[in-house]
């Protein structure tokens, strides 16, 4: 299984995120190892006001994105110059759909934002390594209607 460095996230954000889908992600904690597939993703590219930061990270840095209903966990994934964030929405963990809120907890979110995808976060993000036919899940692209302005891309796995 091939986990992704920080150079796979400086490429523009939509192609990282069709890689992502149903990427493995695994937090290593203090006593304990969460892990899912990632699930739901949201690409937006910026800068909107209060975030604006966080479309500006180095490709491949932890971003906490801060939303109406409380923080979701994102990466920077964009050019060299240009900007992009891949906010994590959801994941499947033990056969269990985790919303935006738990993916956050289970990833760690409060530790790791502002780190590097890797060692130096202890999150690590892997090829997805399973085949969503099989799994009775398709990738759906349809955007849903409470577009933010500056959202290029949505994906999300659903069954068939």
């Amino acid at each position: 299984m091939r986990t992704y460095d920080v150079s796979f996230f400086r490429r523009g954000p939509m192609e990282v995120a069709e890689e992502l889908i149903g990427s493995r992600a695994v937090r290593y904690g203090d006593r304990e190892i969460n892990m899912g597939f990632l699930t739901e993703l949201n690409v937006l590219v910026g800068p909107p006001g209060s975030n604006e930061e966080n479309y500006r990270t180095p490709a491949g840095m932890l971003v906490r994105f801060s939303t109406r209903t409380g923080f979701m966990l994102g990466v920077s994934a964009h050019k060299p110059g240009e900007t992009g964030i891949i906010t994590f929405i959801g994941m499947k963990s033990n056969d269990e759909f985790l919303d935006s809120a738990q993916t956050y907890s289970a990833l760690g979110g409060d530790i790791v934002h502002t780190k590097f995808v890797g060692q130096e976060s202890g999150l690590y993000i892997a090829e997805s390594g399973f085949d969503f036919e099989s799994e009775g899940l398709v990738i759906s692209r349809e955007l849903p209607s409470n577009l933010p302005p500056n959202r290029i891309g949505y994906l999300k796995l659903t069954p068939k």
